[in-house]
């Protein structure tokens, strides 16, 4: 009976010991959705970045999807890591509006991002455990223009971005949003 609680004992804590190092040398077995998609992927270099011709949504979300491991469904931070285009204009565009990007943007809880009525792409990013704060927007690839709208914690919000107030109303009717205050 001892010899089987000490071999129970002592295979317990060999998987401990293994859960931790596998923890202190790859930075954790658990990742928040998007930390593992941190890095452009080599292919996305020439179909979405560095690419001089503007695709249109269409051709722009399957040049996307390619990019991704598997048949995935890209979200708000494969956008926001892998298109430094969009990067850029969507951190001009809050901090005109004096927004401070929160640290969960990158990865936060996000939806997929899909091709609008309008021929813009649109997705959303929003706080883990708390989604009412969260960054609604619209980008054409094709323009480089970017609509969005920031709903803070206490339910009002702000948009930010290009000015187009028929991408704005589309935006929020898309979400469901009450954004007649901000218009």
């Amino acid at each position: 009976m001892k010899t089987t609680l000490k071999t129970i004992t002592l295979f317990v804590l060999g998987i401990i010991v293994l859960f931790a190092a596998v923890t202190l040398f790859s930075g954790g077995p658990f990742k928040k959705d998007g930390e593992n998609r941190n890095e452009p992927l080599p292919q996305a270099d020439s179909v979405l970045p560095g690419n001089t011709a503007a695709p249109s949504a269409s051709s722009y979300l399957a040049a996307l999807k390619s990019t991704l491991p598997g048949a995935e469904v890209p979200y708000f931070w494969d956008l926001y890591n892998q298109d430094p285009v969009f990067r850029k204009n969507f951190l001009a565009a809050i901090k005109k509006e004096n927004i401070n990007k929160p640290d969960w943007v990158p990865g936060g809880v996000a939806s997929p991002v899909e091709e609008a009525e309008n021929g813009f792409l649109k997705s959303s990013v929003c706080e883990p455990h708390n989604c009412p704060h969260a960054f609604y927007v619209e980008y054409s690839p094709e323009s480089k223009q970017l609509v969005g709208f920031y709903q803070r914690d206490s339910g009002d919000g702000i948009f930010f971005g290009d000015d187009l107030p028929e991408v704005r109303t589309a935006l929020c009717a898309s979400y469901q949003l009450d954004c007649q205050k901000s218009f």
